[in-house]
């Protein structure tokens, strides 16, 4: 592997102004950088324990996911760069005021909704001829019925809240009003119910075509619909790789892409593809990290550059991989936990702590107790333990009196 190269800045950045959208433990790796660029940080997020707080020059203790305040603080205050948090809402919010004030990184925001919001997303690659699940109205299943398992999702939710999979019609208006409970635009899409394992595709494109890129394979186990546990290098055949390179490529090229990363989630079996959803944020739970325990590619950075106006690194490309494991440690019930335990001997370990002991847990997807990454000894081992990460992973409870 090649070692990390050394931080090269194409443009003098010391003193400028950079508004960032949240400061949780996911936007901390990028805030660091922005500290070590010397740029001057003001971090907007309502919620006053976010650790970002305590690294800003400035806070605004305001909600990021109202495009309104996000357009009346840029308007307000002269930026030179606007960066996103790790999440949908922080992402769409930056990217509408980046339509009007001209911050780089970000496509024209009619290509960010299509990307973002899951029913245009679902058109977008129907139009195209885009490997993805079939799309359902309601009009339509309350006519036929159900001919095969269907996912009713909201629009534009994210982590996996607000999902149902149903089997019978009787359920299908129930699951509908359950995701519009998730939606802001009180909006949902139904969608045919594809089998297979599931993976993501991280790529960082650059004039339109893929420069580098990463797939992972990725578990839900507390919840369903929300990955929690996932693994580097990824055990997916080649072929099935290629295709889905194609297949973001094409999709870069009919909507003229800006450079940075392109991050998708899918589902293959056998021979077989299906694109699920789309993003150009960075996904959260500390994707990056897994990926750079893995291969010593700077990816955080990367995407940070993207919104600074640097172009990739070249020489930062990683010629191998570790086997490197990823857990988000939850429940499937409201717990107070301590602590945890972990049943396996690794190599080596790494753990982020997102809970304070012995405070309630809510249930998944809404709590996570830590973080932890490991690695394996082989990607044989890698692949074979990964699926079983959970039985390998308890919370040490707090006991009663």
């Amino acid at each position: 592997m090649t070692k990390p190269d050394k931080i090269v800045i194409t443009k003098p950045l010391f003193g400028k102004k950079v508004l960032m959208l949240g400061g949780s433990y996911n936007a901390m790796a990028y805030l660091q950088t922005l500290k070590q660029y010397g740029l001057h940080i003001t971090l907007l997020g309502r919620d006053r324990d976010e650790p970002g707080h305590h690294i800003a020059d400035v806070s605004i203790y305001e909600d990021y996911s109202n495009p309104a305040v996000v357009e009346r603080i840029c308007g307000n205050q002269k930026f030179d760069f606007l960066v996103p948090g790790c999440n949908d809402y922080s992402y769409l919010s930056a990217a509408e005021s980046a339509a009007r004030h001209g911050f780089v990184g970000y496509d024209d925001f009619d290509t960010v909704k299509i990307l973002h919001t899951k029913d245009l997303y679902r058109d977008f690659l129907l139009e195209h001829d885009l490997p993805s699940p079939r799309y359902f109205s309601f009009e339509d299943l309350q006519k036929n019925g159900l001919e095969t398992p269907v996912l009713v999702k909201p629009t534009d939710s994210f982590s996996g809240k607000g999902i149902s999979h149903i089997e019978v019609i009787d359920e299908l208006e129930q699951a509908i009003d359950h995701a519009i409970q998730f939606s802001r635009r009180n909006d949902y899409t139904i969608e045919e119910y594809v089998s297979g394992g599931l993976h993501s595709h991280s790529a960082f494109i650059k004039h339109g075509s893929v420069e580098i890129d990463f797939f992972v394979d990725e578990y839900c186990d507390a919840y369903k619909y929300q990955v929690d546990g996932s693994c580097h290098p990824s055990a997916i055949p080649e072929n099935i790789k290629s295709g889905v390179r194609a297949a973001i490529e094409k999709k870069v090229d009919i909507l003229g892409l800006c450079d940075g990363l392109i991050h998708t989630q899918f589902i293959a079996q056998d021979e077989r593809f299906w694109l699920i959803e789309c993003m150009r944020r960075a996904p959260g739970d500390l994707y990056g990290r897994l990926i750079e325990h893995s291969t010593g590619f700077p990816y955080n950075r990367e995407n940070l550059h993207q919104y600074l106006g640097i172009g990739i690194v070249k020489n930062a490309i990683p010629l191998s991989s570790k086997p490197i494991l990823r857990h988000t440690i939850s429940s499937t019930e409201t717990m107070m936990p301590i602590g945890f335990t972990t049943h396996f001997e690794t190599c080596w370990q790494e753990v982020i702590p997102l809970h304070s002991s012995g405070q309630p847990l809510e249930p998944a997807p809404f709590g996570k107790q830590a973080i932890i990454f490991m690695q394996l000894p082989n990607n044989e081992d890698l692949w074979r333990l990964t699926p079983q990460i959970k039985t390998k992973v308890s919370p040490v409870k707090t006991q009663r009196a």
